[in-house]
This record gives C-alpha cells, structure tokens and sequence, in this order.
C-alpha cells in the first residue's frame, strides 16, 4: 500500500448557516512558501482544495483556496473534494 501525503492550505470557516464572517484572504506567497517547506525535496505533494456545487442554483462560496492551480508547482497534484451542498 503506498500513501500519499497533501496538505489543504487554507480555509473558509463555516457551520450550517454558512461562511463565517471575517474571511481573510488567502496570501499565495505565504503558502508557496509553506508548501515549500512541506514538500523539501519529495518529488510531489498533493494540495486538497474544495468546490461547491449544486444540481439547482449557483454556489456563492468560491473554490477554497480561491484559485488551487496556483500551488501546483514543482510536481504537486490537485486533489479537487466537489461538495454537494
């Protein structure tokens, strides 16, 4: 059995009425730089992100972190979650 290690580099916090308020934004070179630090020399790393969606209506959360693809340097993959909401 092989395992892969990632990481979800940020967050929108939330409970069941919705996003918590502040939401700070995300800082892409901040967590660059941590994946970085995360990934030293292992040849890959997969990045967690989440995208909510719905059979009816438009989610109004955004993808979290806002834009995933740009962590994926240096052989990191994408591990997309779709949420049903």
């Amino acid at each position: 059995m092989t395992l892969h290690f990632g990481i979800y580099p940020g967050g929108i916090l939330g409970d069941d009425q919705g996003i918590v308020h502040p939401v700070r934004p995300d800082v892409p070179d901040r967590i660059t730089e941590a994946l970085d630090t995360l990934q030293g020399d292992a040849a890959s790393l997969s990045v967690r992100a989440y995208h909510s969606f719905a059979t009816t209506v438009t989610p109004l959360e955004p993808p979290t972190p806002a834009d995933p693809a740009t962590y994926l340097q240096r052989g990191r993959k994408l591990d997309l979650v779709l949420q049903f909401r």
